[in-house]
């Protein structure tokens, strides 16, 4: 066949970039994780209240029309927020 070296040769490379890309994920797993205080993530970071999340992000946590609707207080929908968050990771 014309292209079989062509072929192989991306074979090889593809094989080699799973095999790192597993090798790294693995080792991060295998990081025991701090046992003293949460851990944050960059993408879902979790916080332990209203304070902390102004504090990290310099937003005021503002409630969605629909948690007002349903009456909820700002420390409820709060631990919505936080629980979606979870959700998405």
């Amino acid at each position: 066949m014309k292209y079989e070296n062509l072929y192989k040769n991306l074979q090889q490379i593809i094989d080699k970039a799973f095999k790192s890309l597993l090798a790294t994920d693995n080792k991060a797993a295998d990081k025991p994780k701090e046992a003293d205080g949460p851990v944050y993530d960059s993408l879902h970071p979790s916080y332990l209240n209203i304070q902390e999340y102004t504090k990290k992000t310099g937003k005021r946590f503002r409630m969605t029309k629909d948690q007002k609707l349903r009456g909820l207080s700002r420390q409820a929908a709060f631990k919505e927020f936080t629980n979606i968050l979870r959700l998405e990771k």
